[in-house]
């Protein structure tokens, strides 16, 4: 079968089996409206699409956090580390004032 055929039934197989599930009356509306496939080759191939679209999920989730990550290590490296605040040392500390002792 072609391209575009197998592209169509692979479609069909998809709209209907996520509508109304992977049953023996859907598959069977499948094949006959699919000629080269019989039943049980029209399950495997809904099967066989699920764990790819799983795996291509999966994998482009995957590819995101990648560029997350890089993306996040190119502006720590381009942002100067923060300044530490000075701590005051005992001469830059205020004097006490006098006393007002009676």
């Amino acid at each position: 079968s072609s391209g575009i055929n197998a592209e169509y039934g692979d479609r069909a197989i998809l709209k209907a089996c996520r509508r109304k599930g992977p049953r023996t009356k859907v598959l069977k509306s499948l094949a006959k409206t699919l000629d080269d496939k019989n039943e049980s080759q029209i399950k495997d191939r809904y099967e066989e699409l699920i764990k790819l679209m799983k795996k291509a999920e999966q994998a482009a989730k995957q590819a995101a956090y990648r560029e997350k990550m890089k993306l996040n290590a190119q502006q720590s490296s381009e942002t100067p580390p923060a300044k530490k605040p000075r701590l005051e040392s005992r001469s830059d500390s205020p004097k006490p004032g006098p006393s007002t002792s009676l």
